[in-house]
């Protein structure tokens, strides 16, 4: 890790490490990773409802506050933000489920439309399929907001 990729994990820390402390969360553990241009980190805690909130509300906006914090340091990449896994088990249901869908897509060749999906989840759905080179995916807009669709590859690629 750089001096700069340090700094800026130091200052997360820091921002982070006040801003729970105002919710009034005890937290075991602060873990965070930077790699090229993407931060990752994991909270560890026993009050993990108060840090995740009702469906996953209080979580996406830490991750928010954390992504404004770090535009404002001029950091361009992604964050991520778990507590005591929860994404990481939610992602791991979800790539579970579009495996299966790609099954289906592979085997009967007509794309599926996937709806109510996050922008996180979507962004997963893309980079899990992206090692898929039997699928494509892209998002498209509707009147019922973003759609995912997974389509099979075109037999000319």
């Amino acid at each position: 890790m750089t001096d700069s990729a340090n700094e800026i994990t130091t200052k997360v820390h820091d921002f982070l490490a006040k801003i729970l402390t105002e919710l009034g969360a005890s937290v075991d553990k602060i873990d965070i990773k930077a790699a090229d241009h993407d931060l990752t980190i994991t909270i560890v805690t026993s009050q993990a409802p108060l840090l995740i909130g009702r469906y996953g509300q209080t979580i996406d906006a830490l991750r928010h506050l954390v992504s404004l914090f770090l535009f404002n340091l001029g950091f361009p990449g992604h964050v991520s933000l778990d507590v005591n896994d929860y994404y990481k088990n939610k992602d791991d249901q979800l790539l579970l489920k579009i495996d299966e869908i790609i099954d289906q897509v592979v085997a009967t060749q007509q794309p599926k439309h996937l709806f109510n999906l996050s922008a996180r989840e979507r962004r997963l759905v893309h980079l899990h399929c992206a090692d898929r080179p039997q699928v494509i995916t892209r998002s498209i807009d509707t009147d019922r907001g973003r759609v995912l669709v997974i389509s099979p590859t075109p037999n000319d690629q």
